[in-house]
């Protein structure tokens, strides 16, 4: 069936256009958040354990419901209102038990009759177009969700990151936590207890060519009316695909955005485009059987005779770059190998799509099972978002790239943050938020959005000179225990023009991080979302990277841009901004750290998974720090181009393993004197590099590399080591697809060259397949759980994903598996020279 737009469907726009989603869930509140067509007032309906609803197409009889609570949605345009349904019980009430499945009903009450979950069809599969799974995992049945569990041995917590629309992988691994929810059934310790999305829910400013007319289309719809941005003070366009193309919009993103996303020849710019953004990755209610065809997504724009002006303000389209001197068959001859290009690449991203909307219905029903909490990173804004001071203020002398931010901001506020906090959207700024927002697309008017509630929001996002009003970091309870969401984004250490960022500023670590959260006898770790690795790869933070980057400056200094070009420079092509880059910035943060004692990180970002452990000594302290590092990235979003290429096979795994891990430090506060206390042997000197270090304050040094012999005689006031966790399981333990050792009878002990030769090119053939004991390379989820208590206390993490070549018939299986002590060990602390 043809794609038909929304434009020409809206008269028959579904009730629901995403959700239910279920949000911030603690024993005294339950928050769920939906996306409706029209207005309604939404009630909740909350009952202990599996709710039957029973035969008939009618609505539920909720009379059994144990809590209510109602909310009237947010008009954000004309077909698109939202709400965040919240029901609190009072504390002096009985609260909700822990490790207890509850069930919940949503009735809609508006313009016709009462409907609810049942009577919508939800609550059985639908086999025809759009596709939706019955939401309680069989027909009949409520959506329910566990209570968390009081101890922490109990706990299950999933998390994943990254997952764009038409990212490479072979499936969403998403899809995977449905899975995992329909195997655990109604028994509330196999249950996952919450899901943490740690970034890059959504992909602004790397749309896929075929879905972005989709999105332009839909934003149009849902908002009523014509949607206009500034070009400069004084003159706006409206953001339509005639006049910013699919597929045509890397120069308006880096000229006119003042962007520096190398991928952005789809960027969503509007509002409408960001909010259609997320109705999209979210639900398939918008989505038609088929995609634009690219004859449609392709057509040449053609300017509107009377706004020639306007758009002359514009870059050019991203295939004028012909010469002047070429031939008409000449220029002729560019655009078409352009278009063919274009063709080819829209074909391409359809069939990723295919793969992405397959899995919707799977996504959708998990989305409504588990209490889900969400931070951004930068691609719900744009890429690079925030990298260094003067990209800061580059974009907010753009008044284009300056809506975009608000646009962008403003998506994540609605969509993801307002559930992760529901009391504080209820009064203050975070009201205010929502009140500007209805504001902005009235239906008195014509076009938007309205200056006055638009200029506000850029106040209350810090896109003026000033600090940012709103807070978007935040603390749950997971268990026993808390969950603190750092906010490495908007605060952030912005210091030189291109300096790499310290993540967090020092201002905002107390109330990002205040001592209240230090763990309680028996639940004696605090997790923390940070949605880039706290703890990551040092060849890429300390080599590759920044490397890599001085490359691409070198070689864009030789080159003259064009007058409608933009040179990225090095360290926003190659995103510079890992918290190892800034040492200082990163000491201070684990310095901050170090009284939690045992501390686990989560995040996302990079587009693989690992763990890491390290281990922090202070001085005069007895005992140490344990610093867990878990990572997983990207659930559809697998590495690409010459990574792809270059790390997953075992030379990558082996550079990996012996560069830099493991990694030790030492460092020194107030030591403007130390290099005075360095003793090398005689006839050596000390090496440059450390030299400088040395000159540092406060003095941060590597045990590597030093003369054998070296010595300083000033005890340190830290120090650490970081090292890999490798999956240590037999063999036989693991899913069989990733073992090793199967019927190893075509060996001939006698010919041993041959019998290695075989045995290196199992090895090879299964780094490729990405069951390595270290990094996995497949779009994954992670699966994190804890026993032990005391000094026996670990934690386990579990990389779940579907087999790279075909999807077996058990998967997603934790084909990766990693396990790390939250005690001290009998290590000895790291010391100058390196002793290994």
């Amino acid at each position: 069936m043809p794609w038909t737009s929304l434009e020409n469907r809206v008269n028959s726009l579904p009730l629901i256009l995403a959700g239910p989603i279920l949000r911030r869930v603690e024993p005294h509140s339950v928050s769920i958040w939906i996306a409706l067509s029209k207005s309604s007032t939404i009630g909740m309906h909350l009952t202990p354990g599996i709710v039957d609803t029973g035969a008939g197409s009618g609505p539920f009889d909720n009379s059994g419901a144990t809590h209510t609570a109602t909310a009237a949605t947010k008009r954000i345009g004309q077909h698109l209102h939202l709400a965040l349904v919240t029901l609190t019980i009072p504390e002096a009430q009985v609260a909700l038990t822990p490790q207890t499945l509850y069930s919940y009903n949503l009735i809609f009450i508006g313009d016709g009759p009462t409907k609810d979950l049942k009577s919508l069809g939800l609550l059985k599969d639908k086999t025809s177009h759009p596709k939706h799974l019955a939401l309680g995992y069989q027909p009949r049945l409520l959506p329910n969700f566990v209570i968390s569990p009081i101890a922490l041995h109990h706990l299950n917590i999933l998390h994943t990151s990254c997952r764009k629309a038409h990212g490479l992988g072979n499936v969403d691994a998403m899809q995977g936590i449905d899975v995992l929810i329909k195997k655990a059934g109604t028994d509330p310790l196999k249950r996952p207890h919450q899901l943490f999305l740690t970034g890059d829910q959504v992909y602004a400013d790397d749309i896929a060519m075929p879905l972005l007319p989709m999105l332009t289309d839909a934003g149009k719809v849902l908002l009523g009316k014509k949607e206009k941005m500034p070009l400069n003070a004084t003159e706006k366009i409206e953001i339509n695909l005639n006049n910013l193309p699919t597929g045509r919009r890397m120069k308006t993103t880096l000229k006119t955005a003042n962007f520096s996303s190398t991928a952005a020849s789809c960027h969503a710019f509007s509002f409408g485009e960001y909010c259609a953004l997320y109705l999209f990755y979210w639900s398939n209610a918008l989505w038609t059987e088929d995609f634009p065809e690219d004859s449609v997504a392709l057509t040449e724009p053609t300017p509107p005779p009377s706004k020639p002006e306007i758009l002359s303000k514009l870059p050019a389209n991203d295939d004028s770059d012909d010469d002047d001197e070429d031939t008409p068959a000449e220029r002729q001859e560019k655009r078409q190998k352009k278009v063919d290009a274009l063709k080819e690449k829209f074909k391409e991203e359809k069939e990723h799509l295919k793969v992405f909307t397959k899995a919707l219905p799977k996504v959708m029903r998990l989305l409504a099972n588990v209490p889900v909490y969400m931070m951004f990173d930068d691609h719900e804004v744009t890429d690079d978002w925030n990298l260094t001071a003067q990209w800061r203020s580059d974009v907010l002398a753009a008044p284009f790239g300056k809506r975009v931010l608000r646009n962008g901001l403003l998506g994540f506020a609605l969509f993801q943050a307002w559930g992760n906090m529901p009391k504080y959207y209820e009064s203050g700024i975070g009201a205010e938020i929502l009140e500007k927002t209805e504001a902005l697309f009235p239906d008195s008017t014509a076009e938007g959005p309205v200056a006055a509630p638009g200029d506000r929001l850029d106040v209350i996002f810090g896109l003026t000179d000033a600090e940012p009003l709103v807070q978007w970091h935040y603390t749950v309870k997971s268990g026993p225990t808390n969950t603190a969401v750092l906010d490495s984004r908007t605060q952030r250490e912005l210091k030189g023009k291109y300096s790499p960022p310290g993540l967090i500023k020092l201002s905002s670590l107390l109330e990002q991080l205040p001592q209240t959260l230090v763990p309680t006898a028996g639940a004696e770790v605090l997790l923390v979302v940070a949605t880039a690795p706290v703890l990551g790869l040092g060849i890429f933070e300390e080599l590759l990277q920044p490397l890599a980057s001085r490359i691409v400056d070198v070689v864009h200094h030789f080159k003259k841009p064009g007058p409608d070009e933009k040179l990225i420079k090095g360290h926003e092509d190659f995103d510079v901004e890992a918290w190892g880059l800034n040492p200082k910035n990163l000491e201070q943060f684990l310095a901050h750290l170090q009284p939690f004692k045992k501390v686990v990180f989560l995040s996302g970002d990079v587009h693989y998974g690992f763990t890491t452990k390290m281990e922090y000594w202070k001085k005069n302290e007895a005992t140490t720090s344990s610093f867990i590092q878990l990572v997983a990235s990207g659930a559809k979003n697998e590495i690409e181009g010459w990574k792809r290429s270059i790390l997953p096979n075992a030379t990558g795994q082996k550079i990996f393993e012996q560069a830099y891990i493991p990694m030790e430090r030492k460092g020194w506060k107030n030591a403007t004197t130390l290099i005075e206390e360095v003793d090398v042997p005689d006839g050596r000197v000390i090496p440059h590099g450390m030299r400088v270090r040395l000159n540092d304050n406060p003095v941060l040094l590597p045990t590597s590399g030093w003369p054998e012999g070296t010595q300083i005689d000033v005890p340190s006031d830290w120090s650490w080591r970081l090292e890999f966790v490798r999956d240590e399981r037999a063999d036989e333990d693991r899913p069989s697809k990733a073992q090793l050792s199967f019927g190893d009878t075509d060996i001939d002990p006698a010919d041993a060259g041959t019998g290695y030769a075989k045995v290196l090119q199992r090895h090879e053939k299964f780094f490729k397949n990405n069951f390595s004991r270290r990094i996995n390379w497949n779009a994954n989820i992670g699966k994190v759980t804890f026993s032990g208590t005391g000094t026996t206390l670990k934690v386990k993490h579990q990389l779940y994903f579907y087999h790279p070549q075909e999807p077996q018939p058990n998967d997603p299986q934790p084909y990766m598996e990693f396990e790390a002590a939250l005690t001290p060990s009998d290590a000895p602390e790291p010391v100058i020279p390196r002793t290994l």
